[in-house]
């Protein structure tokens, strides 16, 4: 994700959620041709490409968006 609370994200170490994801999760897709992968807890929508696999960030129900980046990845083209 690129957008979150950035104190969460830098000093509760909330950031290596994503690391998590590209290091154990993105070669498995890669490797099994995943076509999409959906994921949630993000106040808001995010959606891009990478490798063939198109990754959606979905949610916003019962809380305020998101609008800190705590991160560009490059892949995101609608958000």
């Amino acid at each position: 994700m690129e957008f979150w609370d950035p104190i969460a994200w830098n000093e509760k170490k909330e950031k290596h959620w994503g690391e998590f994801v590209r290091t154990r999760f993105a070669p498995l897709f890669n490797k099994h041709g995943v076509d999409l992968v959906i994921s949630g807890h993000q106040h808001n929508y995010q959606r891009g490409q990478s490798n063939g696999t198109v990754y959606t960030i979905i949610g916003g129900a019962g809380g305020e968006l998101d609008f800190d980046r705590v991160e560009d990845w490059s892949i995101y083209n609608v958000v």
